[in-house]
């Protein structure tokens, strides 16, 4: 049970949390990062066991416990925003096999904006939050 949570969170990060997950990965910490997260929660995995509870059901709920603290992912906030409010220069990054690195950048450029915000699923919808994000990120396209 653990070896495939720890595969399906490093899926989850990889389509979620690129960020998160280069970071890891460039500091060496990623497998680390893993084993501690699904170690973490291996007590609730044994007890859930126990009782009896299919195999499926602890998958899902282990999962919702491991990436409540990721969500929502920023980097997808920003894909989004790229994609509907810059979408000349979204298609463009994207031919040009660039769109990681730049939203990684613009990441870079508004996680004070998310920090302020307190980003989160109830503030993800925030119009005021959009509207300052998408003002950083047209502010990074333009080079100011």
């Amino acid at each position: 049970m653990q070896k495939i949570l720890k595969e399906r969170l490093y899926s989850y990060l990889v389509d979620n949390r690129v960020d998160l997950f280069l970071d890891l990965q460039h500091k060496g910490g990623l497998k680390e990062y893993l084993n501690s997260s699904v170690s973490a929660i291996a007590p609730q995995i044994r007890e859930m066991q126990e009782s009896g509870e299919p195999d499926l059901y602890i998958e899902e709920y282990c999962m919702d416990e491991l990436t409540r603290k990721l969500r929502p992912s920023p980097f997808l906030y920003l894909y989004r925003v790229l994609e509907e409010e810059f979408e000349e220069d979204f298609h463009r990054m994207r031919e040009d096999g660039i769109l990681t690195y730049e939203l990684i950048n613009i990441l870079g450029c508004c996680r004070d904006i998310f920090e302020r915000n307190a980003f989160s699923e109830e503030t993800e919808e925030d119009r005021y939050l959009r509207y300052e994000i998408t003002g950083a990120v047209g502010d990074y396209l333009s080079g100011s």
